[in-house]
């Protein structure tokens, strides 16, 4: 099934390499842009803080939290920057795995007035569904870690410090390889919302889930199937013909999937 889904792939990226090519390298540089807001705002931090009105920031401890709201509403704004973005890119390697060979520009449809909006509100939804699944697999590390610093405070032997550790490891590439396998149920959240203009975040995102109930670990094979080709990104290929291939193929999945052809 993933050969056959890859060679679709194939067949659907002939002539149109420097097409996606770009796609890719805009994603990129706006992405870039938005982490430069964190540099944007350590120098205005920093002008804020050298100005002699503004002696409230004297303090180490009011300095110190006044810096962490800063970057929190940076990291906020770049995060509602770049949502939409990404919520394009889905819906344009969708739209392209459908043959529906769509112009550069529909990338940026979701920062219209009319989707923005929602487009938010969904990717937000669905970003805290995830980061929940993530604590909750990552929960049996967390303990452990606090087990290890406590009896590193009291003295702990070297083969108790060893298997602690090795449970750690153990317990994180478990917990991030489950976690992975679970949110393949939302992969087609972004494709839900989309064609069911009527429908809220909560719906699309259970839908999406009720539909790849019984198709989350093929899923997660077709992408972890993709590994070798981006080690290979080192040596010979470069990432932007490997990232639209592996993101169009995700993405023909998706389509056979809701064609009920899985």
């Amino acid at each position: 099934m993933n050969g056959r889904i890859k060679i679709f792939s194939k067949a659907i990226m002939l002539n149109q390499n420097m097409r996606m090519t770009v796609v890719i390298v805009f994603s990129a540089l706006i992405l870039l842009l938005s982490n430069n807001l964190f540099i944007l705002g350590k120098y205005l931090y920093d002008y804020l803080q050298n100005e002699t009105l503004l002696n409230f920031f004297s303090d180490n401890i009011v300095s110190n939290i006044g810096f962490a709201l800063l970057m929190t509403i940076i990291a906020f704004i770049s995060l509602v920057a770049v949502m939409p973005l990404k919520y394009g890119r889905e819906i344009w390697f969708y739209e392209n795995a459908k043959k529906n060979k769509l112009k550069i520009s529909k990338l940026f449809f979701a920062y219209s007035p009319k989707h923005s909006i929602k487009c938010i509100r969904f990717c937000f939804t669905l970003f805290f569904i995830k980061l929940a699944w993530f604590i909750a697999y990552l929960i049996p590390a967390i303990g452990f870690s606090i087990y290890l610093a406590v009896s590193l405070s009291q003295g702990i032997s070297q083969t108790m410090l060893l298997l602690t550790v090795i449970a750690i490891s153990l317990t994180v590439s478990c917990g991030l390889y489950f976690y992975f396998v679970t949110t393949q149920r939302y992969i087609l959240s972004y494709i839900v919302f989309y064609e069911n203009k009527d429908i809220g975040p909560i719906e699309a995102i259970r839908l999406s889930a009720q539909i790849m109930d019984n198709n989350c670990f093929a899923c997660s094979n077709l992408k972890l199937s993709f590994i070798p080709w981006f080690f290979l990104c080192l040596l010979i290929f470069p990432i932007a013909y490997v990232y639209p291939y592996y993101k169009l193929s995700t993405s023909f999945y998706a389509v056979r999937i809701l064609s009920g052809n899985d």
